[in-house]
């Protein structure tokens, strides 16, 4: 839906600015969704949006908190497992973010690796909204239309089903399934098929695949993981608080953390874009050359720090 350039506010700041892509311009309520949404939140696991702005009545861009590195799945990508610990530690950091956001009445509907940046102070923060759904405003999506990332997507999301706080539990422990295991609990040839076994297939073992885990921590995956909603834990908190109780975190996880980003090859040219983003619509300059009150940025020709993107039923997950 949208892509993200890295920029240079006029006080010298850098921040990331996102921009709707001018071929989905049809998304443009949903983008103004995410702006609203991550506007409303203010907690230090969760982007901060700094500011946006609109352009004959739609939200053409955002600013927001730059956050230098890269994203979680790529350091699975390089790792394949996180130590214990590790795992624990990033996950009820995570946590911290969802419970605010659920408590704002905000369920993601997307978590997943590629949506938590890792910062180079080790801390994660949660990221791309942009399937966020407030609970007290009119639904975006019909009722049997499934979005989100098949490979973290809930029984409920795979059927098509309405998404609540217990959705994004469940996505949570498809990731600290992954982060303990080095692998996704449910794998098939298509994204059908993944959904297919979200919906039907117990997941695998956890303690056969990493015997050396302890059993309350095994339990805590297991639970979040239950196919039905209500019998998943009841709060971002409540999993929290067990995940606590079932591993002793480390001091050091943080820094263990970002010494596996620090491993993590550069950037490749390809991976780099250049020149400013353009806007939708018959003849308008690029979004450097406007006027962008109340801040006037300066887009630098430098990367961009990577796409943030809604991804549909057959989207990799």
């Amino acid at each position: 839906m949208g892509e993200v350039w890295l920029a240079e506010a006029a006080s010298g700041a850098q921040v990331a600015i996102k921009t709707l892509r001018a071929d989905v311009t049809h998304e443009a309520p949903r983008f103004k969704r995410e702006v609203e949404v991550l506007t409303s939140l203010d907690h230090p696991g969760i982007v901060r949006c700094l500011s946006g702005l609109e352009h004959q009545g739609q939200v053409a861009y955002y600013a927001m908190e730059y956050v230098p590195g890269r994203d979680l799945a790529a350091t699975l990508a390089s790792k394949r497992q996180l130590l214990p610990a590790v795992a624990v530690d990033l996950t009820v950091r995570l946590l911290g973010a969802l419970a605010a956001a659920h408590e704002a009445g905000i369920v993601h509907r997307d978590i997943k690796p590629g949506n938590v940046l890792v910062g180079p102070d080790g801390r994660p923060r949660l990221t791309d909204f942009g399937l966020a759904r407030s609970l007290d405003t009119t639904r975006l999506t019909s009722v049997g239309t499934i979005l989100g990332s098949p490979a973290y997507m809930s029984p409920e999301q795979a059927n098509g089903e309405e998404a609540g706080p217990a959705s994004d539990l469940y996505s949570m422990g498809v990731m600290l399934f992954e982060l303990l295991s080095g692998r996704l609990p449910f794998q098939a040839p298509t994204p059908l098929g993944v959904l297919r076994m979200h919906a039907d297939t117990p997941p695998p073992s956890l303690s056969a695949l990493v015997p050396e885990l302890p059993l309350p921590l095994v339990d805590a995956v297991e639970r979040c993981l239950a196919k039905s909603p209500q019998d998943r834990y009841p709060s971002a908190d409540e999993l929290r608080l067990a995940l606590e109780a079932a591993l002793t975190r480390h001091d050091d996880s943080t820094v263990f953390l970002q010494a596996c980003l620090d491993t993590l090859p550069p950037i490749r040219p390809e991976e780099t874009a250049f020149g400013p983003p353009q806007l939708d619509g018959g003849g308008d300059t690029a979004l450097a050359k406007r006027g962008l009150s109340p801040v006037v940025w300066v887009l630098i020709s430098v990367a961009a720090v990577g796409v943030l993107g809604l991804v549909a039923l057959l989207a990799a997950g």
